[in-house]
């Protein structure tokens, strides 16, 4: 992730913010691993975010590639820029 490697606190926050906000309903813990990601970005705890977004990708990375899921990406894409 290209805010990550730059360290962008700023848009990791509301990127996180914003994914959280747009979990699918069959995805329980998306949620509040990406709220738990986004406090860390706020704290500036690089290897945090980075540990939360792992959680997540490995929680759910092969259903989510295999299961079309409903969520609204253009809320996703504006709630996450600036």
């Amino acid at each position: 992730m290209y805010r990550l490697r730059t360290e962008d606190f700023g848009g990791l926050v509301r990127s996180l913010d914003a994914l959280a906000t747009v979990a699918p309903p069959d995805y329980p813990h998306w949620a509040a691993v990406a709220a738990k990601a986004s406090q860390a970005a706020r704290n500036r705890d690089v290897e945090a975010v980075r540990r939360g977004c792992a959680a997540c990708h490995q929680q759910y990375r092969v259903r989510y590639r295999t299961t079309p899921i409903d969520y609204d990406i253009d809320r996703l894409i504006e709630r996450s820029r600036p």
